[in-house]
C-alpha cells in the first residue's frame, strides 16, 4: 500500500508541475487576473478619487495590455478583488539598509501573501 501512495504521491506531483509550466494556462490565468484587476480599478470609487480620471485610465490601459508590470496600484487593486492582504517588502537601490514594509491593500486585512520586491522584480516569500 505504501508503493501505491508513493506512485498517486509522484503522478500528483508531475500534474502538478505540468499545469505550472503550461503556458497556455499561465497566460489564462494572466488574463483572469489582469480582468479581475480591471474590473476592481473601475467599480471600487476610491481608485478614481486617489488617481482621478486621467491616470486611472492610464492605470487600466496598462492592466489591460500584456506585458505590462504591475505597479503598487494595480497590486492592491487585484489584492483587494481577491479580499486577501499581502505585505510587501521594498529594497530599493539606496545604500541605506532600511527595508520599507507595506501592508496592501490597507492595514486592516491580515497578510496571507508575502512579496518582496526589488526595482523591477517581485519574489514570492515563503513564511
Amino acid at each position: 500500500q505504501s508503493q501505491s501512495q508513493s506512485q498517486s504521491q509522484s503522478q500528483s506531483q508531475q500534474q502538478e508541475e505540468q499545469w505550472m509550466t503550461d503556458q497556455s494556462l499561465i497566460h489564462s490565468l494572466v488574463m483572469l487576473l489582469r480582468c479581475a484587476t480591471a474590473h476592481e480599478l473601475e467599480t471600487n470609487k476610491i481608485y478614481k478619487e486617489i488617481y482621478g480620471s486621467a491616470i486611472l485610465q492610464e492605470r487600466l490601459r496598462l492592466v489591460n495590455t500584456m506585458g505590462e508590470d504591475a505597479e503598487h496600484s494595480e497590486i492592491s487593486a487585484l489584492l483587494s478583488f481577491l479580499g486577501i492582504g499581502c505585505t510587501l517588502f521594498q529594497i530599493d537601490r539606496n545604500p541605506s539598509p532600511d527595508i520599507q514594509t507595506y501592508v496592501l491593500p490597507d492595514s486592516t486585512m491580515k497578510s496571507i501573501l508575502f512579496l518582496l520586491y526589488r526595482t523591477g522584480h517581485y519574489d514570492l516569500l515563503y513564511k
